[in-house]
């Protein structure tokens, strides 16, 4: 049997339930519109018929307490996101100029067209500096070669020369020693060939000298006279 505070308990969940379904009702009108009313309503109901099942007082609480929860589970599932409200809107900014299409002068393909002559006369330039260049280096090489070739050839004249003059060198110093040394031997030589004119001359000393004592008595002789 279900006391009379559980009966009180019973009729105030009923009045309760009422006022809920209504709420709920109300509330899913207005979120859910076109039948989100009925789902409330029937989990509602659902938690009352499991709460009256129950036979003992402490049953009660249990049910009420799921069955808030559950209604503000569902009530806040339900609630729509919170709508920002809008901003002023901002003056419009001045458009911005709108770049016109490239002219025909600016596109890429006139660029190339107007670049294609400059292009060509400095590749054209350029070819002919690195052919002088070329020109210039081939003749300096070519210079080189032949001032090379004549030094090789004078070198093998001097060769040739030194092969021919060098014994003539050789004989002409062994005549120039020889010459040197008869040269030396010139003194020796004079004094030997002039050694018997000297013996000669001393030997004609005493006769001068008997000569010059007998000529000098008749000049004497004719002075007393």
């Amino acid at each position: 049997m279900v006391s009379n505070e559980s009966s009180e308990q019973l009729g105030d969940t009923i009045g309760w339930r009422s006022v809920v379904e209504e709420d709920m009702a109300n509330y899913d009108e207005i979120h859910h519109p076109g039948g989100g009313a009925d789902q409330g309503v029937d989990e509602l109901s659902g938690l009352l018929r499991w709460a009256q099942d129950d036979d003992s007082p402490t049953g009660w609480a249990d049910p009420l307490d799921r069955m808030t929860a559950s209604v503000a589970a569902s009530a806040v599932a339900t609630e729509p996101a919170p709508v920002a409200l809008a901003a002023p809107a901002a003056p419009a900014p001045a458009s911005a100029p709108v770049p016109s299409e490239p002219s025909p002068k600016e596109s890429p393909r006139f660029v190339s067209e107007e670049l294609a002559p400059i292009l060509q006369a400095a590749e054209a330039a350029a070819r002919q500096m690195v052919d002088r260049a070329r020109t210039a280096s081939e003749a300096r090489t070519a210079e080189a070669d032949r001032r090379w070739n004549e030094v090789q050839e004078q070198v093998a004249a001097l060769g040739d020369w030194r092969d021919r003059v060098e014994p003539g060198l050789r004989e002409l110093q062994a005549a120039m020693t020889d010459v040197r040394t008869q040269i030396q031997q010139v003194p020796d030589r004079i004094r030997e060939a002039l050694d018997p004119i000297a013996r000669a001359i001393a030997a004609l000393d005493p006769v001068i000298n008997d000569v010059n004592s007998a000529s000098g008595q008749p000049l004497e002789m004719d002075r007393v006279q």
